[in-house]
């Protein structure tokens, strides 16, 4: 009993939960790693990148492959299911990828304007 009434004044502070005084830094390598390093973001957006592709690539040949095995049914909804699946992760993939050129070009703007 003596051990939970002091975990919970350890955790608690105001009645909310404060993870930092619990575990203080186990959170803060992750931000700082990631957040100083271009080469780990870009490497993460493309990698992001690649497995919307390879999902949007699937569910177009799930579709097709439907398509040619029951062209007769029309719209089911398992036809629907992988349209949705086609066009969102389709739409995820060009977004990274847009974000990415966008953040590469706004990076060297800036580059230029700082050596001016």
């Amino acid at each position: 009993m003596a051990s939970l009434v002091r975990i919970e004044r350890f955790v608690f502070k105001n009645g909310m939960w404060n993870y930092r005084e619990v575990v203080p830094y186990s959170f803060d390598w992750w931000t700082n790693e990631n957040d100083n390093s271009k080469q780990r973001q870009e490497g993460f957006f493309y990698t992001l990148c690649a497995l919307y592709a390879l999902v949007a690539f699937v569910a177009l040949v799930q579709l097709t492959r439907i398509q040619m095995r029951v062209p007769g049914y029309g719209w089911t909804t398992q036809k629907a299911f992988h349209l949705m699946n086609f066009v969102v992760n389709g739409c995820k993939r060009l977004n990274l990828i847009l974000y990415t050129a966008l953040r590469l070009s706004l990076e060297a703007v800036q580059m230029q304007i700082c050596t001016a």
